[in-house]
Formats: structure tokens, sequence, C-alpha cells
């Protein structure tokens, strides 16, 4: 279980760059990309910590937006508005690898859903590990051989 946890560690790591490197060229883009729920919980999020470190003393520490963006929020953002189609349908997946946005959300979905039982310390099926090293070696090891 520590080796399905730290490739979807990776994974959701991987993601979340693909959609930064996307969206972060524009300086409203938690206003242009993001849904209005998700905006707020992670604008909230980070006020609460910035605010927690802030009583502790700690006024060095940088909080990103990117520290509450996981696969939950990944679904959210890449299935809002023109999302998929004008941003990370080309940019998101790797080369030769085509699928649908509702094909990408559903095995996202999956990753998050192994990611909470593995942190839960439930075992995960041969098929469910057998998925997440798919999409680890699709995402992750692409970059690592070149």
């Amino acid at each position: 279980n520590l080796d399905a946890q730290s490739k979807i560690s990776e994974l959701e790591k991987e993601l979340v760059e693909r959609i930064k490197k996307q969206v972060e060229v524009n300086p409203n883009w938690l206003n242009d990309y993001l849904p209005e729920d998700i905006r707020n919980d992670i604008i909230s999020r980070k006020a609460i910590k910035e605010n927690n470190l802030k009583a502790k003393g700690d006024t060095s520490t940088v909080v990103s937006e990117w520290e509450f963006i996981s696969f939950t929020e990944i679904i959210k953002i890449i299935s809002f508005a023109s999302n998929w189609s004008t941003l990370f349908q080309k940019t998101l997946l790797p080369e030769g690898l085509n699928e649908t946005r509702v094909k990408t959300a559903s095995w996202i979905k999956s990753m998050g859903d192994y990611k909470n039982r593995v942190q839960a310390a439930k075992r995960l099926s041969k098929s469910e590990y057998d998925l997440i090293e798919k999409y680890h070696k699709i995402f992750c090891l692409i970059e690592e051989e070149v």
C-alpha cells in the first residue's frame, strides 16, 4: 500500500502541475478557471492556514492556493465551463492519450477514491493497483525517461 500511496501522490502532484502550467499565466486564474464553490473553498482554506501560521508567529511561510487542490478539485476544474476543450484536452493528457473529459474525470475520481482508501489503511485489489500503475506510468514516468 505504501507503493500505491506514493504513486497516487506523485500522480496527483503531476496533474496539479499540468493544470497550474496552463492556468497560472492568467493572473485572474482563480476567477476565470475555477467554479465558484471550489474557488471560495480554496480561498478560505488558504486564509485559515495563513491565519494559523501567523498566530504561531510564522510570517515567512508562503501558502499557495495549489496546496488545496486534490483529485476532487481537479475533476471540477477540468469540467468547469469550457476548460476541457480550451485548456486541458490537448495539454493535460500526454500525447497519444486521447480520452474524453468524462473518461478522464472518471479515472481521476477513482484515483481520489483509492487515495482515501489507502490513507484509511484499506487494501486495494490488483485491478485497482494496476489502474494506479497505468496512469502513474503514463503521467509520471514519461518525463523521467526523456
